[in-house]
């Protein structure tokens, strides 16, 4: 077979990642294939176009990995680009981190679920229903900090994420917190300056329910149905919480920030005094309300 060490040097190596791919557009890289045959083998077993796709396509995120964490087939990359390419994140959030090609996948599969949850709702006759990805960042939940050592009683607590709950008839601030091996979810409203409180027809009515799903290797969340009403204050829904691993990369991946699908819905048909259809556990908790 045909090599030219100077297509292995420029295209195949750290120099293209580093200091040639992210200058480069698409259609550039796409003439760049286009040149040669060896040129197109060359990008097509490294991973600077796929770095130089995400980057173009997906302005909401950002990869950032090894070089080797990103190789895969563009049918990969095709599917991973139609998911969250049109994916809605948290209002004013920074982009969301995505470290490689697997945790992209991971992330598509939870969006693409969601939408099938969120359509299936709308055909229900729900009238309405949202999929939002954020990052929940805690900043004291790190491995070498007291958090990390300290009694189950403590609360973490995590960065707010703002979400359009029913188009944009209304903001919400969503935030987790972190108690005994144990994630609960808090929202209140986000008022302009002399805006009235909501009005609805039932005062025991949630505005919303959520389902949150997160994307991590250190810890695995799946709650559901969990009602979201200001007076609540922290509630936990039924599903799942669990470390995998050690408790120490649970703290550092919740101090790095952890990434989550949201499922936003409305619950009409929905009543809190039954609160056994959500498996609601209320927290009782001080600390948390006031880091509001």
């Amino acid at each position: 077979m045909w090599r030219s060490p100077t297509f292995d040097a420029v295209l195949g190596g750290d120099f293209a990642d580093g200091l040639l791919m992210p200058f480069l557009s698409l259609s550039e890289i796409s003439k760049l294939e286009s040149s040669h045959r060896y040129a197109r083998r060359v990008l097509l077993s490294g991973s600077s176009w796929t770095m130089c796709a995400c980057r173009e396509l997906l302005p909401r995120f950002v990869m950032e990995c090894p070089s080797a964490a990103l190789r895969g087939s563009r049918e990969d990359l095709r599917g991973l680009v139609s998911s969250l390419r049109t994916a809605k994140t948290a209002l004013g959030s920074p982009p969301i981190v995505v470290s490689g090609l697997g945790m992209g996948q991971r992330l598509s599969a939870a969006v693409n679920r969601a939408r099938t949850s969120a359509a299936r709702h709308l055909a229900a006759g729900g009238s309405f229903a949202e999929v939002v990805v954020t990052t929940f960042r805690f900043p004291s939940a790190t491995s070498d900090s007291a958090a990390s050592r300290a009694p189950d009683s403590d609360i973490i607590i995590s960065s707010r994420a703002a979400v359009a709950v029913g188009g944009v008839q209304q903001v919400w601030e969503l935030k987790l917190a972190w108690q005994a091996g144990s994630m609960h979810l808090g929202a209140r409203p986000r008022r302009r300056a002399a805006q009235p409180a909501p009005v609805t027809d039932d005062a025991d009515e949630p505005p919303f329910v959520v389902d949150v799903h997160s994307v991590s290797d250190h810890l695995m969340l799946r709650l559901l149905d969990v009602p979201m009403q200001a007076h609540l204050g922290w509630v936990k829904g039924k599903g799942l919480c669990s470390v995998p691993f050690s408790r120490a990369g649970a703290m550092d991946a919740l101090a790095a920030g952890l990434t989550c699908v949201l499922l936003l819905r409305d619950a009409k048909s929905v009543k809190l005094s039954s609160q056994s259809a959500f498996g609601v556990d209320a927290m009782n908790l001080d600390a948390p309300r006031r880091a509001w």
